[in-house]
C-alpha cells in the first residue's frame, strides 16, 4: 500500500502508535477498519485532519457501499456525510459515464486490488473537477477483503495547466511550421540556439551554417551602416529587458547581396529577473523597401512636375485642410496666406462664403465617385476687387473684372481703403470685397470709414 501522505501531525501520532503494536502505519488504518460495526478507534477529529478527502466503502456489500466519508471530501464535492452514506461513489459521475478509466476501476474492484485512476466528476453543484482516485483494498487479521479505501485528490487545476501547456505546444508547432517569418533563440550573445528556418532564397545561408556561426560571425552578416542599431544599441536594450518591434536593417546572404529583413525581439527572464535569452521573428521585406523607394522617387517627380505647373494643384484632406499646395498657388496667394503657410489651413479659406455651400457637394461628389473628375465654378479671392458696401474680403468669379484698368476712376480718398490693413481700419488684412461688374455701380459706398467714390 502507498504511503498516505497525511498532515505532519497525523502522521507522527499514527507512527507513533503503529510502533507500538508492531506495525505501519498503513496496516494500522487497516486493522481499524476491519470490523464494520465497531467504532473506529482513531478519532474522528484526526480522520477529518486529513488534507485529502477519503471515501470508505463495504467490499462485503453489494454495490459497494460508502460507510465513511472525511470533511475534506465534503469540502471537495459540496456533499455531505448523512447524503452519501449507503451510496455507490459512482454518483460522482452524474451522466458522464463513458470515461475509459472506469473499466479499469470495476476491474480493480472486482478481483479486489488496488489501482489508480483520474476520473471526471461533479460537485453538487454541477461542476467538473478531474478526480484522481487511489483505490486500497483493505483486509482483516484473516486476509479476507472488508473495505474499499478511496484516497481523492482533486487535479482540475493540473489537468488545466496541462490541457493549456499542450494547446500552446500546437499552436506553436502550427506558427513554427506555417509562419513565414524566422522564429528564433538567442543566447545572449547573439548566438543562436534555435532556428525553425532560414529566409527562402537562393542565396541563404543553411540552417545548419547559421546555427555554428560564432556571435562575430552573425554581426559580420549585417550592412555596416546598420550595425550600429542592430547591435550597439537594440540588442543591448533586450539585454536590459526591453522589447524590440519593427527593427529594419540590411544582411549579407551567402552570395554577398544585401536582403532588408524586420525583426521583432523579446526578452527571455529567469526566475530571477535576468535576461538568459533572447527570441525573435524575423522576416523579409526586401520587396517593400524596393517598392517604398520606388514610390519615393515617383512622388519626387510627380512633386516636380506640379510645381512646374501654371494651374493650381492643391490637395485636402477629408476635413478640408490643405495637405498640398503646388508653387503656383503659394505664389498666387500668397497675400492671403496665413503665418506658417496653408498646409494645415482649411481650404474655405479661399472660397467665397456664398460659394461654400457649392464646394462642399462638389467634394462629396468626389468621394461618392472616386476617380472620377468633378468640376464646380468656385469665386476666389483678388486683390483689388470692389466691395458691395461693407468691409471683408472680395471675391471674383472666373471672367470677371476684378479693378477698374484706369486708375483715373478711383478717387483719392479711396485708395488708402484698398491697401493692407495697417493702412485701414479694418480689423481682416487685407481689405477686399466682393466684386461686382463696374457698370452696376453707381453712387458712393464707404469701406472702414472712407469714402470711395463707385463708377458710374
Amino acid at each position: 500500500m502507498a504511503s498516505l501522505e497525511l498532515g505532519s501531525s497525523l502522521h507522527t501520532q499514527l507512527a507513533a502508535h503503529a510502533t507500538q503494536v508492531g506495525c505501519s502505519p498503513e496496516e494500522l488504518i487497516r486493522r481499524w477498519l476491519a470490523v464494520e460495526a465497531a467504532p473506529l478507534p482513531l478519532d474522528p477529529v484526526l480522520l477529518d485532519a486529513l488534507p485529502i478527502a477519503m471515501v470508505l466503502c463495504q467490499a462485503q456489500q453489494p454495490d459497494f457501499p460508502i460507510v465513511y466519508v472525511n470533511a475534506a471530501f465534503e469540502q471537495d464535492t459540496g456533499y455531505t456525510r448523512a447524503e452519501v452514506l449507503g451510496r455507490n461513489p459512482r454518483f460522482l459521475q452524474a451522466k458522464d459515464r463513458d470515461q475509459p478509466e472506469l473499466a479499469t476501476l470495476r476491474a480493480a474492484l472486482d478481483a479486489g486490488r488496488g489501482c489508480r485512476v483520474v476520473l471526471r466528476n461533479y460537485r453538487k453543484n454541477g461542476t467538473l473537477f478531474y478526480n484522481q482516485v487511489r483505490l486500497v483494498p483493505l483486509l482483516d487479521v484473516t486476509g479476507t477483503l472488508t473495505h474499499f479505501l478511496s484516497i481523492q485528490n482533486d487535479l482540475t487545476q493540473l489537468h488545466q495547466t496541462e490541457a493549456n501547456l499542450t494547446h500552446t505546444e500546437q499552436m506553436y508547432r502550427l506558427l513554427e511550421q506555417y509562419s513565414q517569418d524566422v522564429i528564433s533563440l538567442h543566447a545572449p550573445d547573439g548566438r543562436f540556439l534555435y532556428l525553425n528556418r532560414t529566409l527562402n532564397h537562393p542565396g541563404s545561408y543553411t540552417r545548419e551554417e547559421v546555427l555554428a556561426m560564432s556571435p562575430q560571425e552573425l554581426a559580420a552578416l549585417v550592412h555596416p551602416e546598420d550595425l550600429p542599431r542592430t547591435h550597439e544599441e537594440a540588442h543591448q536594450q533586450v539585454l536590459e529587458g526591453a522589447s524590440i518591434t519593427r527593427l529594419e536593417y540590411r544582411m549579407r546572404e551567402k552570395l554577398g547581396s544585401y536582403v532588408w529583413v524586420e525583426n521583432d525581439s523579446l526578452p527571455v527572464r529567469d526566475a530571477s529577473g535576468q535576461v538568459v535569452q533572447i527570441i525573435s521573428s524575423t522576416r523579409d521585406i526586401t520587396r517593400r523597401k524596393q517598392a517604398e523607394i520606388a514610390l519615393r522617387a515617383s512622388e519626387a517627380r510627380l512633386r516636380s512636375l506640379l510645381e512646374t505647373q501654371t494651374a493650381f494643384v492643391l490637395r485636402t484632406d477629408l476635413e478640408g485642410n490643405f495637405t498640398y499646395v503646388n508653387r503656383a498657388f503659394s505664389e498666387r496667394y500668397a497675400w492671403l496666406a496665413p503665418p506658417g503657410g496653408w498646409i494645415g489651413k482649411s481650404s474655405m479659406a479661399t472660397i467665397y462664403s456664398d460659394d461654400h455651400e457649392q464646394a462642399f457637394e462638389a467634394a462629396i461628389a468626389c468621394l461618392q465617385q472616386p476617380g472620377v473628375p468633378v468640376q464646380a465654378m468656385l469665386r476666389k479671392p483678388v486683390p483689388g476687387a470692389i466691395s458691395s458696401g461693407r468691409c471683408g474680403s472680395s471675391w471674383a468669379s472666373p471672367g470677371q473684372v476684378a479693378r477698374p484698368k484706369k486708375s483715373s476712376a478711383w478717387a483719392s480718398t479711396s485708395a488708402n481703403c484698398w491697401k493692407p490693413a495697417s493702412r485701414c481700419n479694418c480689423a481682416k488684412p487685407p481689405c477686399w470685397r466682393r466684386p461686382m461688374r463696374w457698370s452696376s455701380w453707381t453712387g458712393t459706398g464707404r469701406c472702414c470709414g472712407l469714402t470711395r467714390p463707385l463708377r458710374n
